[in-house]
C-alpha cells in the first residue's frame, strides 16, 4: 500500500476499515479490508511497543470498543 516501511510509520489508525492512510499503520480487526495488522482493539494490550506513536486516529470507532476506560489507557501507553 505504501513505500513507507510499516516499522518507520509513527501514526497509528485504529479500526481503519477501508479508509487507510499511507504513512500510518492501518489497525483492524477484518483482514478482509487489507489492514496493515489484524487486531481486535477489545484486546489489551495492543501488539505495539510503548511509545511508538506521535498520532492515533479512530474514525467511527471507539463506540465498538466495548471497555473505553480501559482501551484508552492502552492507545496512551502507545503514543510518544
Amino acid at each position: 500500500m505504501s513505500a513507507i516501511p510499516v516499522s518507520a510509520r509513527t501514526k497509528l489508525n485504529l479500526g481503519c476499515g477501508r479508509r487507510q492512510f499511507p504513512d500510518h499503520i492501518n489497525v483492524d480487526m477484518i483482514a478482509d479490508v487489507g489492514p496493515d495488522v489484524v487486531h481486535d482493539l477489545n484486546r489489551v494490550p495492543f501488539p505495539f511497543p510503548d511509545s511508538s506513536f506521535t498520532e492515533v486516529c479512530a474514525y467511527d470507532v471507539i463506540e465498538h470498543v466495548a471497555d473505553l476506560p480501559t482501551e484508552r489507557e492502552g492507545e496512551d501507553e502507545e503514543t510518544k
